[in-house]
């Protein structure tokens, strides 16, 4: 309990999630907070006078860690996402509750709409997000319509029909419904929207400042202002999708971690953003018997991606010493055993 309250004291005070774990390793309860070291106090702080499961929670504990979130509803939304991948025992509430909304994009159908689902299957589609919430993620929706001109119906695919909606003759769709845009050009737009919601935001912006600043030089304000607000909109869009999204998606990255001044490290496999396994070591020299160990197994297992999310951005985020290498995917045996030992000499020579 001394060393709990020790380590305590070095949690800030900002928002983010909270992991209580037993002697074991295991973890018993996942919660959130927008400040962190104040909630995690209140659990070890007169434990005698504890009832029910927060009494039981306080005789197990013996470690805790953390994540720190930008905002509290980030919290929110990470929390939501640790109980789903790692069902504790203590918490009931989220294990079964329903998901938060993505937004869902079916790429395989010739002409895909862009729509808000509540679960994340396994269907080949691309999903993005969580939001918060089925009003943030049709408001996100209405964003990418008032910059690509997508449309809003409440669709998963368009099949011909014989008619257009208001949409379209107000000059606010491409109108793929009837379509009046080649798949061709439909793709285009789509492909810019999926670069948009996995991070590259860099043209759509240059584009909408590019055109607000025309419309400013030929004095036509309003539009000017139309495009400023869409710019905000687009910006702020841009900060949730930067929340969910990782720079590892198809491809192969092993990560060294190391906290600052430890003796010991983590090497974790992440592929396509999610962690998918994790190797710890108690000391710095690196053991090649647990190393090829921790090959084999990965080589040996079947990994369900959709079965164990975790949102690898967060490890980018750890105030910690880490390196990242990227693999060739699929590679395997004693090529990657050697390159992996390599690496972490120039990881520990840094």
């Amino acid at each position: 309990m001394k060393n709990l309250k020790e380590k305590i004291k070095d949690i800030p005070e900002c928002p983010g999630c909270y992991i209580w774990k037993n002697k074991d390793g295991e973890i018993l309860y996942i919660g959130k907070s927008k400040s962190l070291r104040k909630r995690v106090s209140q659990y070890i702080r007169r434990p005698e006078q504890k009832e029910g499961k927060l009494a039981i929670l306080a005789q197990r504990v013996t470690d805790v860690e953390y994540i720190t979130t930008p905002t509290e509803t980030d919290a929110l939304l990470l929390e939501c996402q640790l109980i789903k991948t790692h069902l504790p025992p203590f918490n009931s509430q989220l294990k079964h509750d329903r998901s938060y909304p993505f937004i869902r994009i079916d790429v395989k159908s010739e002409y895909p709409a862009i729509s808000v689902a509540h679960e994340k299957y396994n269907d080949d589609a691309l999903y993005f997000g969580c939001f918060y919430g089925s009003q943030d993620a049709l408001n996100s929706i209405k964003v990418i319509n008032k910059i690509w001109y997508t449309p809003l119906c409440n669709k998963q695919t368009f099949q011909k029909k014989s008619r257009t909606c208001l949409l379209y003759h107000l000059g606010k769709c491409c109108g793929p419904c009837e379509r009046k845009i080649t798949i061709e050009s439909y793709k285009d737009i789509l492909n810019e929207v999926i670069a948009f919601l996995s991070g590259k935001s860099r043209k759509a912006k240059m584009n909408l400042k590019t055109a607000m600043a025309e419309a400013a030089t030929e004095m036509e304000f309003e539009k000017a202002a139309i495009l400023r607000n869409t710019l905000t909109e687009l910006e702020e869009l841009e900060r949730k999708v930067r929340r969910l999204n990782t720079l590892f998606t198809n491809r192969d990255v092993y990560l060294f971690l190391r906290a600052f001044n430890e003796d010991g490290f983590s090497l974790f496999l992440i592929r396509d953003g999610i962690t998918l396994h994790r190797m710890t070591s108690s000391n710095l020299n690196l053991d090649l018997v647990q190393l090829n160990q921790f090959l084999i197994q990965i080589e040996d297992q079947e990994f369900n991606l959709h079965k164990q999310e975790k949102l690898t951005t967060h490890l980018m985020d750890i105030f910690a010493d880490k390196y990242f290498i990227n693999i060739k995917k699929g590679s395997k045996g004693p090529g990657l055993l050697r390159r992996l030992q390599k690496e972490y000499q120039h990881f520990l020579n840094r």
